[in-house]
């Protein structure tokens, strides 16, 4: 069993050396994954001879090491051959019996390809974020041409829906386009138009589904737009707030309500604007639910239903 076991390990790329750096016991696995043999390994500083990038100081890995006993990440090397190689990397301090003093073992598992394929993927990402700023770019070009005498304030409402659309696509491409925390989006859209101080937020941490962020975004950017020229917004002391809960019903939805206060009396408008209509149906359609606006006396209130989950479960 301990043949078995001694052979096991010597065949696992783990090398054994003193706190400065010198190898003091090379395996066969090292030499497999590194391309050294244990005669050009041992008595040679670990650092130098594997030309070592580390993700932070030396230093402070050292001392880490020293203070906790073990410390574990992502580390560059370079092969006998040139090449270079991603380890994940584990440092464990021991003070044993070996009369030259503390040692470090470190175990190294190979992630070369995994680190590859994240790169591949940042790649597309930034890629695809690209584009999709190019298009948003033409389409405003083709808003421009398409409607040459229309009013320079309609022209900058479409032209902010577009960069509200733009600034979701880039917290989607930040979150790997799978999801993006809730908290982001309100503060997104609230910082576009200047009145972060002026939304108070309501809710335990979540994250939107990647289908539901655009929709959600462009309702918020609605909201805030009236809010700010007719609404709550318009007053020095109005404000808006924002609650959300997850349903206790369908844990894969939340219920978000935005409700103004401090502002002027609300009367239902007489004719339904853009803003509403891009909200009850454009939105609606989008995150696949009914959207209630209504315009309450003392401040316009929206609920509405996304899917999300979780801030801790994402």
């Amino acid at each position: 069993m301990e043949a078995t076991l001694k052979e096991f390990l010597n065949h696992a790329p783990v090398f054994v050396r003193r706190p400065d750096g010198e190898i003091l016991h090379w395996t066969e696995g090292c030499a497999a994954l590194f391309g050294f043999s244990a005669d050009e390994a041992e008595g040679r500083n670990s650092h130098e001879l594997l030309q070592t990038v580390f993700p932070e100081p030396l230093e402070r890995i050292e001392a880490a090491v020293e203070a906790a006993g073990e410390w574990s990440g992502r580390l560059r090397h370079t092969t006998r051959s040139g090449a270079n190689i991603w380890t994940l990397s584990v440092w464990r301090f021991r003070h044993g019996t070996n009369p030259s003093g503390p040692i470090i073992v470190e175990q190294n598992s190979d992630i070369t390809r995994h680190v590859e394929l994240e790169e591949q993927s940042a790649l597309l990402m930034r890629e695809l974020e690209h584009r999709v700023k190019n298009l948003l770019a033409v389409v405003q070009a083709l808003a421009r041409m398409s409607f040459p005498d229309a009013p320079a304030e309609q022209r900058g409402k479409f032209e902010h829906r577009l960069q509200a659309l733009a600034e979701a696509n880039r917290l989607l491409r930040e979150a790997s386009w799978e999801e993006a925390p809730l908290v982001e989006v309100i503060t997104e859209v609230a910082s576009a138009l200047g009145i972060p101080a002026r939304i108070r937020l309501n809710g335990d941490p979540v994250t939107i589904a990647s289908d539901h962020v655009m929709g959600l975004a462009l309702a918020l950017h609605e909201l805030a737009t009236n809010a700010i020229k007719y609404g709550a917004l318009s007053k020095p002391d109005g404000h808006v707030e924002i609650s959300w809960a997850i349903d206790p019903a369908s844990p894969g939805q939340i219920d978000l309500q935005w409700r103004e206060h401090g502002g002027p009396l609300v009367h239902t408008p007489a004719q339904t604007g853009f803003g509403t209509r891009l909200i009850r149906h454009a939105v609606a359609m989008q995150i696949d639910t009914p959207v209630d606006l209504r315009f309450e006396p003392d401040g316009v209130v929206c609920r509405l239903r996304v899917a999300g989950r979780p801030l801790a479960e994402a």
